[in-house]
């Protein structure tokens, strides 16, 4: 098992996922961090915001960027 951590990021400011999750692989974590990102779309809907700008940045235990979903991504069905 692999740590990843899960920030967020709107423009220059970045939410630090201080305690990662525990996930077999990247491709887990894509799948986790595309669930979170609906969720925090669906928030942004529900109170008139935007996903313009906003993403999530997958880090491995290194703290190195390994993905990136962009919550804009979601909408568009990518």
């Amino acid at each position: 098992m692999k740590r990843f951590f899960f920030n967020i990021r709107e423009g220059d400011d970045l939410i630090e996922d201080p305690d990662g999750t525990l996930l077999s692989d990247l491709t887990s974590a894509i799948s986790e961090a595309n669930g979170a990102a609906r969720e925090l779309l669906a928030a942004e809907i529900r109170n008139g915001g935007s996903a313009d700008g906003r993403s999530i940045e997958i880090v491995d235990e290194t703290r190195t960027v390994v993905a990136v979903i962009a919550l804009r991504s979601i909408v568009a069905g990518q």
